[in-house]
């Protein structure tokens, strides 16, 4: 992460999450939709939002949310407009995220800071399992459970599914 000037840049944002979260800056940026990559993405986002549209710009170009969205690996703006727009909702159901939006910024502004840490709490409530992430872990022996898991996840599926199609019928 290197940042000789106090400008932020999209790549020392992303690198500033990689560091403060136990995610890559791959799978910050890749494709997966899950609930813990999609929190940190908003606190990216939320931050790029902030310095883009501020008063005090610290930024090196001029970021603009199709190039926001590209950094982030989105193929376009509209995903970065949602996580914009869904930014109270996700503040009001973790209430931690804006203390590591702050560290993420924090860390990005000054990378060479080794002090700028994140409570523990913070970052456990951002990488907790999502629902239906019945994957097991690396460390954890896979023991069966999981496929139960996996098989409750469909059959709520299925379940939900045919409720829909019973209330469409009874229409």
């Amino acid at each position: 992460m290197t940042n000789p000037t106090n400008y932020l840049t999209m790549r020392g944002l992303i690198e500033a999450a990689a560091k403060l979260t136990p995610y890559t800056v791959e799978e910050i940026t890749g494709p997966r939709k899950f609930q813990r990559f999609v929190l940190v993405r908003a606190c990216v986002v939320h931050i790029a939002e902030k310095q883009r549209t501020g008063s005090t710009r610290q930024v090196s170009w001029r970021w603009t949310l199709p190039r926001i969205a590209k950094a982030l690996g989105y193929k376009d703006h509209t995903t970065v407009v949602h996580l914009r727009d869904k930014w109270p909702h996700y503040c009001r159901e973790d209430p931690s995220l804006p203390a590591l939006a702050e560290a993420i910024h924090k860390l990005a502004m000054h990378p060479k800071k080794e002090e700028v840490q994140v409570e523990e709490s913070v970052v456990v409530s951002i990488y907790t399992k999502g629902r239906n992430d019945f994957r097991p872990e690396e460390e954890e022996e896979e023991d069966g459970s999981h496929r139960f898991h996996q098989r409750t996840a469909r059959a709520s599926m299925r379940f939900a599914q045919a409720l829909l199609a019973a209330k469409k019928e009874a229409m």
